[in-house]
């Protein structure tokens, strides 16, 4: 499972699936499909990223798309989540 930093702004909308998507910068190392565990984080007025506490933290989503281009910059693009089900957990945490 890997994990993304989640701005703590946004904890509470993605796990009620409220948001389902945001865009962020490339990264190679994940995929569509991909389980992903987020780590809520808070961004300071200096610019230094601190973790913060939230539920999130312990409810795998999944990717199911990634969009580049589309009108998005060369170094971004969107990633589409999905809160797993009881049944998926299990799967990942075998």
């Amino acid at each position: 499972m890997k994990t993304l930093e989640l701005n703590i702004n946004l904890c509470d909308d993605m796990m009620s699936g409220k948001i389902r998507s945001e865009v962020r910068s490339k990264d190679l190392s994940v995929h569509a499909s991909d389980c992903v565990q987020f780590v809520p984080v808070k961004r300071c007025k200096d610019g230094s990223v601190v973790p913060a506490i939230h539920p999130i933290s312990n409810m795998p989503f999944t990717i199911e798309r990634i969009i580049m281009g589309r009108g998005l910059a060369d170094n971004a693009a969107m990633f589409i989540y999905r809160k797993l089900s009881s049944s998926e957990k299990r799967e990942y945490t075998k």
